[in-house]
């Protein structure tokens, strides 16, 4: 077992720079680079000879990921990024006129532009309003009709940080006769995931995951299955995955998914919680209103500031990094993040707010 400062101490990025940007990009750490490479080392260097080894660490992490998400390893695919896999759902779901497609304002884009184009063919999506982040949730599912056929969703919503209860909303949408389709990309590796009442799932690996560019996870459970008829087609009798594994990112997630269970995942979990709990109690001293609710957070802690961008460059000078995204201020700790770095953060962030108020 890793202790956690053993752990940060193999990002040394971390050595001179505070880093609070998960939610944009998680960090690699030292030796990462030559995990990925081990693909060539270990499997490539023998051509085809080495198939057995490449096809071996694809359903080794098939089962890994399985037991992490409560999935089964026939469930799990590998795409080259969310938004693939979101277009291939949306080209493959066989759905009628008058159909609906539900999701709530504010969901990331690229998960939502792939279902634009069935509305030519009189495919209705709907986007309900959010009254606030507290609500998010029941303003969404107030939107199930009898014409609903999915709801679309992401785990933690990638601008306030607000997470779903997704067996909640998995048994509602499952009592109207809906599929459920999640976008995880902002939970997986920052908190627990159980898939059990998800019919459809994707998360990119370049986040909380700590994996690389060009891998997505992917589940779809059998039943849901049974309602695609798979738009592409390619090698293999899987129309699904229906093109090969990026396999240098997967001996990279390979590695990543080592490093947790090293640390080991309630740790993980309970140092994301403990670190964004002293964030908030932080940001509410500095009397900064924080959309995220507490009773509904993962790695992710978010306001809104007119000044937003200013505060952004400002922190970034003195090596503290987070994001300015669509309007909020979004700053994302990880289990390589300290309580120690938060305070720092937050009296940096102090003076940054006193300087631009002229004060």
């Amino acid at each position: 077992m890793k202790t956690l400062e053993e752990a940060r101490r193999e990002f040394s990025f971390l050595e001179d720079h505070i880093y609070l940007d998960t939610a944009t990009t998680g960090l690699a750490w030292d030796g990462q680079a030559e995990a990925a490479g081990g693909f060539y080392t270990d499997a490539k260097r023998m051509g085809y000879v080495g198939s057995n080894v490449w096809n071996g660490k694809e359903q080794a992490v098939r089962k890994r990921l399985a037991k992490l998400l409560h999935a089964v390893p026939e469930e799990i695919y590998f795409y080259s990024s969310t938004t693939e896999f979101v277009n291939l759902i949306a080209h493959s779901l066989t759905l009628s006129p008058g159909d609906q497609i539900l999701m709530a304002e504010g969901e990331y884009p690229a998960i939502t532009a792939p279902w634009e184009f069935l509305r030519e063919r009189g495919v209705e999506i709907v986007r309900r309003s959010v009254s606030s982040e507290e609500t998010r949730q029941q303003d969404l599912l107030r939107g199930l009709t009898e014409r609903t056929r999915l709801v679309l969703l992401s785990h933690v919503q990638y601008t306030t940080g607000t997470k779903a209860d997704l067996a909640a909303v998995g048994k509602d949408c499952h009592e109207a006769g809906a599929f459920v389709l999640v976008d995880g990309t902002q939970g997986l590796g920052a908190v627990p995931v159980n898939l059990e009442d998800v019919d459809f799932y994707v998360s990119s690996t370049f986040k909380w995951i700590l994996g690389a560019f060009g891998l997505s996870v992917a589940v779809v459970k059998k039943e849901a299955e049974k309602q695609l008829r798979p738009a592409y087609a390619g090698y293999g009798g899987n129309k699904l995955q229906y093109t090969s594994v990026n396999y240098p990112t997967l001996w990279a997630l390979d590695a990543a998914l080592d490093l947790f269970e090293e640390v080991g995942w309630t740790r993980i979990y309970d140092q994301v919680a403990q670190v964004t709990d002293f964030l908030m109690d932080g940001l509410k001293d500095l009397g900064i209103s924080v959309l995220t609710p507490r009773n509904a957070r993962a790695g992710i802690v978010s306001f809104r500031h007119p000044r937003g961008g200013q505060i952004e460059r400002a922190m970034a000078q003195r090596k503290i990094y987070f994001a300015y995204r669509d309007g909020y201020v979004r700053i994302a700790p990880h289990f390589y993040n300290t309580v120690e770095d938060v305070r720092t953060m937050l009296n940096a962030l102090r003076e940054c707010l006193t300087m631009s108020e002229g004060k």
